[in-house]
């Protein structure tokens, strides 16, 4: 595990162990069941998760889901019914994983999207990453790896890099497994581990390296 000072959130917790062949962090880790209905994680408000000094930051899942509702949340800093929108980690309406990023004040978004669907059934090791661009571009900033490779091939819908002045630090709670709108909303169904956060871009490499190790 990457001890750094910059990795910020890392829940391992759970109750249920994989069985060695199902994958190869069954080895050693621990993961938790979302039963898709009123299952989530509300971590509360954490600055961390609002991006470092510059604003960059990753975040990392290994799931599995048993069913794929359009939007059911994996990570998320949103509140959909207040003006407390960041940043979404989610499969779209298609099945496909995309990050979001939003600027409130401007009510502005940027984010990418891999143009292939994930599978049920399946463990998915997925890391999202920032490098708190803003302005012009600042769509290249947003990206996606599966299983350790760079994968996102789409930006999402209505993106205006050159009025997005970046995310904030708007008070809204960091949850795992749903995310707010009027109450929770789009919760995952499935299991989860090793979710992590950063406060710094990582790296192709360094995203592979944790994957490599499971992490």
């Amino acid at each position: 595990t990457d001890r750094t000072s910059n990795l910020k959130l890392w829940l391992r917790a759970g109750d249920k162990v994989l069985p060695e062949e199902d994958t190869s962090i069954a080895r050693s880790d621990f993961y938790t069941d979302f039963d898709g209905s009123n299952d989530y994680v509300d971590i509360g408000d954490f600055d961390e998760a609002s991006g470092g000094s510059n604003g960059a930051f990753t975040v990392m899942a290994w799931f599995k889901a048993n069913t794929i509702g359009a939007y059911d949340t994996i990570v998320s800093k949103w509140n959909n019914s207040g003006t407390l929108r960041e940043w979404l980690f989610r499969p779209n309406d298609a099945s496909k994983i995309e990050f979001r990023l939003f600027d409130e004040s401007a009510d502005k978004t940027i984010g990418r999207f891999y143009n292939t669907a994930i599978s049920t059934g399946i463990w998915y090791h997925y890391a999202c990453t920032y490098d708190g661009s803003t302005g012009s571009g600042s769509n290249d900033g947003v990206k996606i790896y599966e299983n350790g490779v760079r994968v996102d091939d789409t930006d999402i819908s209505g993106i205006d890099e050159a009025n997005f002045a970046g995310i904030e630090n708007l008070g809204g709670s960091l949850q795992i497994g749903s995310y707010f709108d009027s109450g929770q909303a789009n919760f995952f169904d499935g299991a989860m581990s090793s979710v992590s956060l950063y406060n710094v871009e990582k790296s192709a490499e360094e995203v592979y390296a944790l994957y490599s190790k499971g992490i």
